[in-house]
């Protein structure tokens, strides 16, 4: 989504995490940090499970988007 929303850098999450419409479209009461991204993101084996866990994010934020 970072990309979708022109996010270039880990740091633009601070954007998004300012965006009321957009975190209660996704049902994020909060997100994690710049930091935290980065830390999980080099761990061993995350990032193959990231395009799974990118499709069942964005099918559920299409799904309410046209409620």
């Amino acid at each position: 989504m970072m990309l979708c929303g022109g996010g270039r850098t880990l740091e633009d999450i601070r954007e998004f995490g300012r965006d009321d419409g957009l975190r209660q479209l996704c049902r994020y009461e909060r997100l994690p940090g710049a930091d935290a991204i980065g830390v999980w993101l080099s761990k061993p084996g995350n990032l193959k499970g990231l395009k799974q866990v990118n499709r069942h994010l964005i099918r559920g934020v299409f799904a309410r988007s046209d409620q």
